[in-house]
């Protein structure tokens, strides 16, 4: 190893490794505190695969200047969070992003973007609240511990959209635009995994919170129709077997943040063919897509690099990492938990989401040939050139050239199993195929306490409406402006409606936080 010291700057780099090295004596604040700091568990892997999926997504969609400038503002904060080493500036980080994907998700096209809009920013500012509870105890005492510590974490796993807080991103993803669901399903929970990784590794709690969260994922996955929320349960799943592997004590940092790298970019490509799916087929019913493409297609081709990889099929970077990951000389209970519960929750997964929509929109038979719209060569071009930086990067880290100083080296047992199992898992689905067919299309993912919070919500926004009237004008100017049917937010007159009426819902969850922590 060798150290070189430019103008103020600490280099170390490691000839073993591609992304080992270190900042140090760079933008000191906080009383003398590092900003920026790589060397507790390096984010150069992830940088990577945030940067290469952002150019795949600008290159594929055309989208205007506004929502660009939000998703640009989105990912530098994600950016800037993942190499922040002080608590309060992490904090900051997660509101921007927060701030950056309510605008996101407000450019939206789809029915229901409103409900969705004042979900998102309720938890997101509700999980800003907790942070900066931990963040201000770490700035004055300089540690985190107590009530703090399990505030801050709370927080993270919100962003991380475990259960059961998982709706946010339920609700919200799917009526983005197509753009937007894309950004947005990069940075928010991978970033708030990544700062799990760095600062509670090995909690217990968290292990027990992934599998119940990647369970969730798959049932309701299961019972899914519409093909953009399909990829949101897919995207929460994914983040459930992640938070599983964070949980778990003894597990090397640098093992989860490859997996998480590489998650990264082919969830991207299995959203970009879904997304593809939904523009061909101009429908999100699922069971309305049949032979939307066919199998020699160079989307149905990005489709199987990404289920491969998903699934982690051997000569492929899933398998490698999760194999280095579930075969170690580890006998606490945590882990037994790991090792038999991840292989099968993923597996259930991919059946579930990503082999059903496949089968559905590239394998089931159809009576008549539909005549789709021709792709745009933007869209193939994305889809090729994130299947080759896939397809690349997983041969390389295999053979120890990329993120990894060792080769690695298959065993007959390993992959014998791992096929086994998968050939298991397909001729399931074949056989079940008729029972993987959509069911539902409502948010039925969303638990009844949402609904209950969003009805007393609606009630106080409703008094404060009768309260502005008797007043005789001091509020006026369309505040509380939001019209109300049964027991769902419909529409808002004028942005000062949705401002206000988030800012509401924000304090009296404040609150109630407040006082549930003076009472404990």
């Amino acid at each position: 190893m060798q150290v070189y010291r430019v103008q103020g700057l600490d280099v170390t780099f490691s000839m073993g490794s591609l992304y080992n090295f270190t900042f140090s004596n760079i933008f000191q604040a906080f009383g003398g505190e590092h900003v920026f700091s790589l060397d507790k568990v390096s984010a150069i892997p992830l940088i990577m695969s945030f940067l290469a999926s952002m150019f795949c997504i600008v290159c594929r969609c055309r989208v205007g200047f506004k929502e660009l400038l939000c998703a640009l503002l989105y990912c530098t904060s994600g950016i800037a969070v993942l190499l922040f080493s002080n608590l309060t500036l992490v904090t900051i980080g997660f509101e921007i992003m927060a701030l950056s994907a309510v605008c996101i998700v407000a450019f939206g096209a789809y029915k229901g973007r409103d409900f969705a809009f004042l979900h998102y920013a309720c938890l997101h500012f509700i999980s800003g609240f907790l942070l900066l509870v931990g963040a201000s105890q770490h700035a004055h005492l300089g540690v985190l511990e107590g009530m703090p510590r399990w505030f801050f974490m709370l927080g993270l796993i919100i962003n991380t959209a475990a259960f059961p807080v998982s709706s946010w991103l339920v609700r919200a993803y799917p009526v983005s635009s197509s753009f937007g669901m894309m950004v947005l399903s990069l940075f928010t929970t991978k970033v708030a995994l990544y700062v799990l990784l760095k600062f509670f590794s090995g909690e217990s709690i968290i292990l027990y919170f992934g599998i119940f969260t990647s369970i969730y994922a798959a049932v309701f996955a299961f019972l899914e129709k519409n093909v953009r929320r399909l990829m949101a349960y897919g995207f929460v799943g994914q983040a459930g077997l992640l938070m599983m592997a964070i949980g778990c004590p003894g597990i090397p940092s640098d093992l989860i943040i490859v997996q998480l790298s590489f998650s990264v970019l082919y969830q991207l490509l299995l959203g970009m063919f879904a997304d593809s799916v939904v523009k061909r087929s101009g429908n999100v019913d699922i069971n309305r897509m049949a032979g939307c493409f066919k199998l020699a297609s160079m989307e149905a081709m990005g489709c199987i690099v990404a289920l491969l990889n998903l699934v982690g099929f051997p000569w492929t970077a899933g398998f490698v990492a999760k194999a280095l990951m579930l075969h170690m000389n580890l006998q606490s209970f945590d882990y037994m938990l790991l090792k038999y519960m991840q292989p099968m929750l993923g597996l259930l997964l991919f059946a579930s989401n990503g082999m059903k929509l496949f089968w559905l929109a590239c394998l089931k038979p159809c009576s008549t040939t539909p005549e789709y719209a021709p792709s745009p060569f933007s869209s193939k071009l994305s889809i090729i050139m994130l299947s080759l930086i896939i397809t690349v990067s997983g041969v390389l880290y295999g053979e120890g050239l990329l993120f990894s100083e060792h080769k690695f080296v298959y065993t007959f047992g390993a992959v014998a199993t791992k096929l086994i199992w998968l050939g298991g898992v397909v001729l399931f689905f074949i056989l079940f195929r008729k029972q993987f067919l959509g069911r539902y299309e409502s948010a039925i993912g969303d638990s009844s306490v949402y609904r209950q919070f969003f009805i007393m919500a609606e009630k106080f926004a409703h008094a404060a409406s009768c309260m502005r009237e008797v007043l005789g004008g001091l509020f006026a100017g369309g505040a509380f402006s939001i019209e109300t049917s049964g027991s769902t937010v419909l529409s808002a007159r004028s942005p000062s409606g949705v401002v206000s009426s988030t800012l509401l819902l924000v304090m009296l969850s404040i609150c109630i936080i407040v006082l549930v922590w003076a009472y404990v």
